[in-house]
Parts: structure tokens; C-alpha cells; sequence
């Protein structure tokens, strides 16, 4: 505040008090009115876990000609009864080269939609995942020995988080391999029940 001298009735000065106010500067800096900067803040992504192939492959001789197990192979939607492990396979009516697979076993429901990628009648049947499930494989036929007797060997891959291939392999290939041999156990009695009907319809 300000202050003034002045003489009083004594002589003696005396101090008066102003009565206006003052005030302190309280204005914001300048840099305060500025806008703010922004700054971009990093959000961390994710990443994937590492993950590599798991291949396995068994094989079967079934006593019926190789062109006979093919055709029975080849009919994909039928897969389901003979393999338990599926629930359905749909051919996709616009392209017969593209599936549809559901597998729903122990709790476990997956899907994948997979492309046949090579085909040779009676020889080959090729094949990798579009979406879903990762996995890749081949089921080739070849004869066996004398006549009417034929070899289907499979060999299918599967994609795997390598800390469970890590963990796990031994156990993930023994469960794979005896899932395999028991569709194609299956696949061997379905193949030699419907020749034996056909040889059977022949005869008559």
C-alpha cells in the first residue's frame, strides 16, 4: 500500500494510509496461454507368440484298390462318419477346391477353411488352412504289393505357440498320432465294408 506524510496537530508527521488497494500481478505467463502441445503417447502392441509346425504322418494298408480308397477319401462332407473327431465339412458350392471344416471334441470346438491345392486323381490329395486353425497336409495313395491292395499314408501339420511345442511336444505328438491312426483304422474298415458291398452288388 501506499503511504503519505503529513504534519498533525502535535507537528509531528504522521503516516496516512491510502485507501486504494493494490494489487499484485497475477496474470498467467505467456507460455500459459499458448496452446498445450500434444504429445503422443506410444500404446504398446501386443505381440504374437513364436510359433513353428508340428508334422506328423502314419499310414495304413488296406486291402482294396488305390482307386477305390480315393474316391472314398475325396468325398470330404462324408469325412464325418468316420471320423469322429469332425462335426461337419461343408464343399463350398462355388469353388470345390474350398471346405469348411468344424472340429467339436472333448469341449474343444474349431474351424478352419481350408483349399485343396493339389490334386491328382487316384494319387494325391493337398491341402493348407485359408483361416482359422493352422494347418497344412497330404494324404497320398499308393499300391501296395499284388494287385487290389493299396498304402494311404497322411501327413498333416499343424501350427503350435512354440512354448507349448516346448513344454508339450511329446505329449501334443502322441495325442496327434493316435488321433490319426484311429480315423485311419476307421477310414481302412469304412473302405473295406463298402467294397465288399460292391463286390457284392457286382456278383448279382
Amino acid at each position: 500500500m501506499l503511504a503519505f506524510l503529513h504534519s498533525g496537530p502535535s507537528g509531528r508527521p504522521m503516516i496516512k494510509r491510502s485507501t486504494r488497494a493494490s494489487f499484485t500481478s497475477t496474470s498467467p505467463p505467456v507460455n500459459f496461454l499458448l496452446p498445450a502441445r500434444r504429445r503422443s503417447v506410444r500404446v504398446p502392441t501386443a505381440t504374437p507368440p513364436r510359433a513353428s509346425w508340428l508334422e506328423r504322418d502314419v499310414y495304413t494298408v488296406i486291402e482294396v484298390p488305390r482307386t477305390f480308397a480315393y474316391s472314398l477319401f475325396s468325398d470330404l462332407e462324408a469325412m464325418p462318419s468316420w471320423s469322429p473327431w469332425l462335426d461337419s465339412v461343408v464343399v463350398d458350392e462355388q469353388d470345390v477346391t474350398i471346405s469348411t471344416w468344424k472340429l467339436a471334441a472333448r469341449g474343444i470346438n474349431v474351424s478352419w477353411k481350408a483349399k485343396n491345392v493339389v490334386v491328382e486323381e487316384g494319387v494325391v490329395i493337398q491341402w493348407e488352412s485359408l483361416t482359422g486353425l493352422k494347418n497344412r497336409g497330404a494324404v497320398r495313395f499308393l499300391d501296395e504289393g499284388s494287385e487290389g491292395k493299396c498304402r494311404v499314408t497322411m501327413k498333416i501339420s499343424f501350427m503350435i505357440p512354440d512354448f507349448a511345442k516346448k513344454i508339450s511336444s511329446g505329449i501334443v505328438s502322441q495325442k496327434v498320432d493316435e488321433a490319426l491312426e484311429a480315423d485311419l483304422k476307421r477310414f481302412r474298415a469304412r473302405c473295406l465294408l463298402d467294397h465288399r458291398k460292391e463286390m457284392k452288388k457286382m456278383r448279382l
